[in-house]
């Protein structure tokens, strides 16, 4: 059952009397059914890389469990009755938001605990503050540009630029100390300075936003409109007259005011916050994760086939690492041709690093 978007167990579940494993992993389960409690034989439960963000209390009720695999969800806290788990021997709870683990456990002698990766002694996060009345209700000035305006005035009240094509600028209030004139320009790509990484794509054109030595006191919105892609992740990439980098980046549609077609569909940004101006573009890549790996082990999936994995066990490192894996999947039909075989077949290809 691993790796299906099950998101709900039906309540009936517990009726497999005689099921002894049990691995429900890389699913979008937000809870489990009181009913697993009624498995009495299983001795191995994996649930991690889900959605869970508590347990319910008859999970005390295995009696046979000795292998519990919660990595990977949200969980907050732990139930008591798992001090009934008097046959567990691993208990893997790294990658959740625990800050105790329940003293019960403290009586399995043999129990085996891997906590990596949580937040454990640290005191819950405090909520928002309220924001202040008055900078609830204020509203920050717009401002909607044609094609041949290719400069635009923004005070220290800060100002919501419109860019045509789609593209938006977002300077927040006391990001500047003094009325500044900012520029803007698509640029064509040119080879000669646009520089791609293996199997990314361009997806939009270059933009250029002067003066390149401005610095912001808070950090800008720069919102880049970009071109559907169902391949890879699309990141936002900025040059510094040098190198190009790759920043952080969150996907929206535009306001509906930009649209480019009176009632049409409002463009697909790729937006990063940055503390000055330069050259910045949208691309394609195939999607990276990583992980921080240090004398502890590490596990690293891929988000983009869950089915990859990699484990780092114990000590495969003395000093702490950054390891990113990026999956490519390769079209059949493709390598079909190439070979001249119709049953030729090739797994995803790896790029580690």
């Amino acid at each position: 059952l691993c790796h299906n978007r099950i998101s709900a167990l039906p309540p009936d579940f517990g009726h497999l009397l005689s099921l002894t494993y049990l691995s429900l992993m890389g699913n979008e389960l937000v809870s489990l059914p009181s009913s697993l409690g009624q498995l009495k034989a299983l001795q191995t439960l994996d649930v991690s890389h889900n959605l869970l963000q508590e347990l319910p209390d008859e999970i005390g009720f295995l009696g046979e469990l000795v292998r519990l695999v919660l990595s990977h969800n949200k969980l907050k806290q732990l139930p008591e009755s798992m001090g009934s788990l008097c046959c567990l021997r691993e208990l893997v709870i790294y990658s959740n938001d625990l800050r105790l683990v329940p003293e019960c456990l403290n009586h399995l002698p043999l129990l085996k605990l891997d906590v990596r990766d949580n937040p454990l002694g640290k005191p819950p996060t405090p909520p928002p503050l309220p924001p202040i009345p008055d900078q609830a209700e204020a509203k920050i000035p717009e401002s909607h540009l044609r094609l041949n305006q290719h400069s635009f005035c923004v005070s220290p009240a800060g100002c919501h630029v419109f860019l045509p094509g789609g593209g938006e600028l977002l300077f927040p209030p006391g990001c500047l100390t003094k009325t500044t004139k900012p520029r803007w320009a698509e640029k064509r790509p040119d080879r000669k300075w646009v520089l791609l990484e293996e199997h990314d794509i361009l997806l939009s054109r270059p933009l250029e936003l002067r003066p390149h030595g401005i610095t912001f006191l808070k950090p800008v919105e720069v919102c880049v409109p970009y071109h559907r892609t169902k391949r890879g992740e699309v990141v936002l990439r900025s040059y510094d007259g040098r190198s190009w980098s790759t920043l952080s980046t969150n996907l929206r549609r535009g306001s509906d005011v930009s649209s480019s077609h009176p009632g049409g569909r409002t463009a697909r940004l790729a937006c990063c916050l940055v503390s000055h101006f330069s050259w910045f573009m949208a691309v394609s890549r195939p999607v990276q994760d990583s992980v921080s790996l240090t004398s502890a082990g590490a596990l690293l999936v891929s988000r983009s086939d869950p089915g990859i994995k990699l484990h780092f066990p114990p000590d495969a490192t003395v000093q702490t690492r950054s390891i990113t894996l990026q999956v490519l999947q390769v079209s059949e039909t493709e390598v079909q041709a190439l070979c001249g075989d119709p049953q030729a077949r090739l797994s995803p290809l790896l790029c580690l690093s």
